[in-house]
Order: structure tokens, then C-alpha cells, then sequence
């Protein structure tokens, strides 16, 4: 399983659908050309990580920001708690 050092938060990435007027094709998705906000759900914090931020709330943060990894074929990213904006509610 991934561990967090450091300040830094493990992110599953969060992809999902809204019914809007523009459409967005799945492959701009797929290869992040879409410039929207960037959703995840917090599977990992360090030790120094001071945010509140637990494993399961779902975070906004920083376009272009973060160190994206794979492990055992998902996409992860690791993000630093300074690039953290916001504790999202997805509902």
C-alpha cells in the first residue's frame, strides 16, 4: 500500500460526468487537456501533514501540481499540502 511522507498527500484522482451546455470529450479527459478543477479522494497523508485532511475526504487541488504515479495500474498523484485549495463535497 502507498505511504505519504513528509507534508505530502496520496490523491486517487476523481473523474466524473456533469450534465453541462459544453461538451467535453472523453479523451480530453483521458489526457488531461481539459483545464477544469482537478477532484481526489485522499488515500494517504504524512506525518507532517497539518491540512486536517483525512484518508476518504475528497480534495481540490492546484492544476499542474503534483507528482503523478502509478501503482498496481492506477493513477495516483502525490500533492503537497500547500497545493491543497480546498475539502470538496461531491454530492
Amino acid at each position: 500500500m502507498l505511504q505519504a511522507l513528509r507534508d505530502e498527500i496520496i490523491v486517487k484522482p476523481v473523474y466524473e460526468e456533469r450534465k453541462s451546455i459544453i461538451s467535453i470529450p472523453q479523451s480530453a479527459l483521458k489526457f488531461r487537456q481539459y483545464d477544469g478543477q482537478v477532484y481526489g479522494e485522499v488515500i494517504s497523508v504524512g506525518p507532517k501533514q497539518k491540512l486536517g485532511v483525512i484518508p476518504g475526504d475528497k480534495i481540490n487541488w492546484q492544476r499542474h501540481e503534483g507528482k503523478k504515479i502509478t501503482y498496481q495500474g492506477q493513477i495516483y498523484f502525490v500533492v503537497k499540502q500547500r497545493w491543497v485549495m480546498a475539502k470538496v463535497n461531491l454530492n
